[in-house]
């Protein structure tokens, strides 16, 4: 980890304190029905995580639904796999329903949520792994991957692979971001009393 990563994770750190979100523009719902749960997911994450994260006062967040495939691409860039996908304070997502019948709709909407939580604490930017590693293991999805015992891959490599690998060679990334993470956080954890989840 190089002095320049560690001072931007220290940064990062600095801003934890407690805060007050709000999730005010949600674009693409299908019905009022779906925009109630929408603010009822959010308002959830909210709660849980207003005394972790301090961010710039009278920030929203906003989530547009993509209405199909080709959209969601078109929007973010991802691939069709990626069920969620945060760019420039929106969080983009595939159609709840689809996300509803999977049952992922909520963790995809967590996952989401705390890149933006990250990304609105003012610091310099984290590298990708290292920040997809926060994520997985804030909230807790770590547990729910497979990983296998694999070979160290290099930072930059891993970058690499979660921005332009297949799905089974990002889900091998995210699994070695998300321990090569936990085991930095868990290192500093006493000066830094992050909330990690429970193994």
């Amino acid at each position: 980890m190089s002095f320049i990563t560690f001072i931007s994770f220290i940064t990062f750190i600095t801003f934890i304190s407690s805060s007050h979100l709000t999730a005010q523009r949600i674009q693409g719902a299908q019905s009022q029905a779906e925009r109630l749960r929408l603010e009822d997911i959010i308002n959830t994450l909210e709660q849980r995580y207003q005394d972790s994260f301090q961010t710039a006062g009278g920030s929203t967040i906003q989530l547009h639904i993509t209405q199909d495939l080709q959209q969601y691409k078109q929007l973010t860039g991802a691939q069709q796999w990626h069920a969620g996908h945060f760019k420039h304070g929106i969080i983009y997502l595939q159609r709840i329903a689809v996300l509803e019948q999977r049952g992922i709709l909520e963790q995809v909407i967590e996952h989401e949520y705390l890149h933006y939580l990250i990304q609105r604490t003012g610091s310099s930017p984290l590298p990708l792994w290292f920040e997809e590693g926060i994520v997985l293991n804030l909230s807790g999805e770590i547990r729910y991957f497979d990983c296998p015992a694999q070979p160290y891959t290099a930072p930059d490599q891993l970058n690499h692979l979660i921005r332009n690998g297949t799905q089974a060679q990002v889900k091998r990334a995210y699994c070695q971001a998300a321990q090569m993470t936990q085991w930095l956080l868990k290192s500093i954890y006493s000066l830094t009393h992050l909330p990690l989840p429970t193994q």
